[in-house]
Parts: C-alpha cells; structure tokens; sequence
C-alpha cells in the first residue's frame, strides 16, 4: 500500500514573523490574510525586498475568526496610523482606515507611499489583540499588481518597521 504525500506549502505562505503574504493582487481585489490568533499591538503591511510604491485602499482587522461575520468589529477603523512616506495630499495613511473602501486612488479613499525600497504601512491598534484577520482593499483604477507579494506582520514591535515581530 501507498501513501500519498501530501505537497510542501509553499515557503512564501508561512513567513516566521508574518501573518501572511497577498497572493491574489488583481484590480480592486479583497485578501483576506487569516492571521489565526497571532497577539499583538500593531498590524504592518510591507513590500519585502523590491521597490515599489504600496496602495491600500481599506485596512480591516478583525478579531473573530478568518472568515469574519459581516458586521464584525473592525478594531483598525480611525486609529493612529503611519507609513514609509506619502506621494502627495490625497495619499495619507490613515485613508486606509477610514472605512471608505472606494477603490480609485483619485477619489482619496487610499493610503500610497512614494516608489520607494521595501515601502511599509502600519496602524497602531492602541494596545495588544489577538488578530485573527485582516483583509486589505486593493486598487482597482491602476498598477494594482504592486500589492502582490505584500507581507502582513502582527506584533508588538516598531523596530524595522514590524517586519521582525515574533509569531
């Protein structure tokens, strides 16, 4: 008898210090990234390793489940925020948590950092959560495959951005 062995994840999937990475970038797209339980004070967002400029249209963390209920309490909504660097007056970090998740970057719904190297964007939840998911709104009007690849951090550490926080 045979047994079937399952394949290994890929290694992108399960970053040590990550909740995950976006996998599914297309124009105004949902990703939900289950960050099952991880605890923590501040939720970053990053693009590891490459220059780019990162756009996020609407930050949701939640606190119930992977696939939350709707209604479910969005602990990120009108908390302090900050990102890498801002290309001009429309462009601000806290548009991300404003809970307008207009998806043209024209209309000032979204949070865009200047084309930089490894651009990062992070809230501050005010004190320690155990996340269990945040779901970022993508672009939909332009360049929306910049979000692929993004990581999403969960922990209590500002060093490097939150890019070393511990699981």
């Amino acid at each position: 008898m045979t047994l079937a062995v399952p394949p290994l994840p890929e290694p992108h999937l399960f970053l040590p210090n990550s909740c995950g990475t976006i996998t599914d970038a297309g124009p105004g797209s949902l990703s939900t990234i289950c960050c099952t339980g991880l605890s923590g004070r501040y939720v970053s967002i990053l693009i590891p390793g490459r220059e780019d400029a990162l756009v996020l249209c609407e930050v949701e963390v939640v606190l119930q489940g992977c696939l939350p209920l709707p209604g479910a309490l969005d602990v990120a909504r009108g908390r302090p925020v900050a990102q890498s660097s801002t290309l001009n007056t429309i462009s601000l970090a806290a548009n991300a948590v404003d809970g307008n998740g207009d998806t043209d970057w024209e209309r000032g719904s979204c949070a865009h950092t200047e084309m930089e190297l490894e651009p990062w964007w992070r809230v501050d939840l005010g004190r320690r959560h155990a996340i269990y998911a945040v779901t970022i709104t993508n672009r939909r009007d332009c360049c929306w495959e910049s979000l692929l690849g993004a990581q999403v951090h969960v922990g209590d550490s500002l060093a490097d951005h939150g890019k070393r926080n511990p699981v």
